[in-house]
């Protein structure tokens, strides 16, 4: 069995791979969580692989030292080999689960056009073409950052939680909010899609993150949804590296 560990802003992911295939995921809220988990799962099943992917540079020794009693361990960074070419100009500066994200893109359709929208506490637009080239990408708001900015930025507006609501018009402030809010995220997100379509034949259209639900549920363009995507790519990552040592 191998797992894969994503530390993201919100919350922390760990997936379970059994045979190549996804078996399940565990939500986790804090490191301490996962050195229990993990001397758990050490002592009681066989590991073949762990492999770690956080957005913070700052990974404890001790949870190292945990991951480490395992066959073959990986800190995944930007020295880390992947089966795709980044060709970001700045390569160290691209984070980490986007560049997951990206070969698990590569893994599900593979020599293809494919825009990857993860929908986080940002949303970001990644594009990786038919020669497995990472291009580069956007960096927008997320839903929580929008609805946060706006209570923040200005003196009267409320700071709301999200809740499904495209009426157009909206008949009060709150209303308006969410319209605003949500309308300018699925807006912004088909505008990429239609504008990449021009010079992109054929686009695989991914999308992931903590709202990938709101996103299938009103984008009007084909989409694949694939809540699991950065997990699948840091998969794919760990048997790249086992073949290529």
């Amino acid at each position: 069995m191998n797992l894969t560990i994503d530390i993201g802003n919100s919350n922390i992911k760990i997936s379970k791979f059994e045979n190549n295939k996804f078996i399940e995921l565990l939500i986790l809220h804090n490191e301490l969580d996962i050195i229990k988990f993990l001397q758990s799962e050490v002592n009681n099943t066989f590991i073949n692989s762990i492999i770690i992917c956080s957005v913070s540079e700052n990974i404890s020794e001790l949870l190292l030292s945990v991951a480490r009693m395992v066959k073959n361990f990986i800190v995944f960074s930007h020295k880390t080999p992947v089966p795709i070419i980044n060709v970001y100009s700045s390569p160290k500066t691209l984070g980490l689960d986007r560049l997951a994200a990206a070969v698990g893109a590569f893994t599900i359709f593979p020599n293809k056009n494919c825009l990857i929208v993860d929908a986080g506490t940002a949303i970001t637009f990644d594009l990786l073409n038919n020669k497995g080239e990472y291009l580069g990408g956007a960096i927008s708001p997320g839903l929580t950052i929008r609805y946060k900015a706006l209570s923040h930025f200005t003196k009267k507006l409320p700071e709301l939680e999200f809740t499904e609501n495209l009426e157009y018009p909206g008949k009060n402030t709150i209303n308006s909010i969410h319209t605003g809010v949500q309308s300018g995220i699925l807006y912004e997100t088909e505008g990429y899609i239609c504008n990449l379509e021009k010079y992109y034949s054929d686009l695989h259209v991914l999308v992931t993150g903590g709202d990938v639900n709101f996103l299938v549920r009103n984008l009007k363009k084909p989409i694949f949804a694939q809540p699991n995507l950065v997990a699948i790519g840091l998969q794919r990552i760990i048997q790249f590296n086992e073949k290529n040592p």
